[in-house]
């Protein structure tokens, strides 16, 4: 298992984790009591997937199992999360009320979408590049639940 896939691994049990803690009835250090506090523990997961889906995508390209293009494709998404993640952290440390921040991160949040061809190739890509489906897969889930956090 290369470092890439550990890093993939890593992130999709974090998110596993970080899912599934507030089904805990029972209350522990882990579990985060605010939207505030859970989206900013969500936006660090994003930042994960975001480095990894950027790590198996260049590598992916060294292999030669994606074109150059593709692998562009892919990088200019994940530039556009991670700047979208930055800039929800920088909403999160602006002294507001959680009922302005929200509406803002939300903004930005909902500006996020993979490119349309993007899923296309990827299910045409051979069996080694499901390690980049899977970090993509993690981004738009995160997203997602970073969203639902948000317009709560």
């Amino acid at each position: 298992m290369n470092r890439t896939s550990i890093r993939c691994a890593t992130v999709l049990v974090a998110l596993a984790i970080v899912i599934f803690v507030p089904a805990c009835h029972r209350s522990t250090p882990l579990e985060l009591r605010t939207p505030a506090q859970r989206v900013a523990v969500y936006n660090g997961i994003l930042a994960e997937s975001v480095h990894a889906a950027t790590e198996a995508a260049i590598g992916l390209e060294r292999s030669g199992v994606l074109t150059r293009a593709q692998v562009l494709q892919v990088l200019e998404y994940t530039e556009r999360v991670a700047n979208s993640s930055k800039a929800v952290a920088v909403i999160q440390q602006t002294p507001r009320d959680w009922s302005v921040l929200a509406p803002q991160i939300r903004t930005v949040l909902n500006a996020i979408s993979p490119p349309g061809d993007l899923a296309r190739w990827l299910s045409a890509t051979p069996e080694e590049a499901n390690e980049l489906s899977a970090s993509l897969d993690a981004i738009q889930s995160t997203v997602a639940i970073l969203i639902r956090e948000v317009s709560k």
